[in-house]
């Protein structure tokens, strides 16, 4: 490692947990209070979808509530789409296991992202 490249990562030691944490396994909350309007218009799907083989298969986050005090708490609303089509006749439905399982965002780019591997 260079002499610029240890300086830097010493004087950078506490921003290095910001760059673990970008890597790990989030939450539906932790994933969503990092886009503006905290995740609106965002489309997302489970990772337990990607274990099974659903790889077209999404919700499209339409409506958040967090609670004032914390951005780990609340509620959020969104459409279902199976096979790239509109499931539910397009009522919206609130989020289930967004605090259970690990969320990620879609389209899937590859199994690195996904932080599993697909059994095929």
């Amino acid at each position: 490692m260079s002499q610029i490249a240890r300086k830097l990562v010493r004087e950078s030691a506490a921003t290095l947990p910001i760059v673990e944490q970008a890597s790990k396994k989030k939450t539906l909350p932790e994933l969503l209070n990092v886009f503006p309007r905290y995740g609106v218009g965002q489309k997302v799907l489970p990772n337990k979808w990607i274990h099974k083989g659903f790889r077209n298969h999404y919700i499209q986050v339409t409506r958040v509530r967090f609670r004032k005090d914390s951005l780990r708490i609340g509620k959020a609303w969104g459409h279902k789409y199976w096979n790239g089509k509109l499931v539910d006749d397009g009522k919206e439905k609130q989020i289930r296991g967004w605090y259970k399982w690990y969320w990620l965002r879609w389209p899937i780019k590859d199994e690195r992202e996904a932080h599993c591997r697909v059994w095929s």
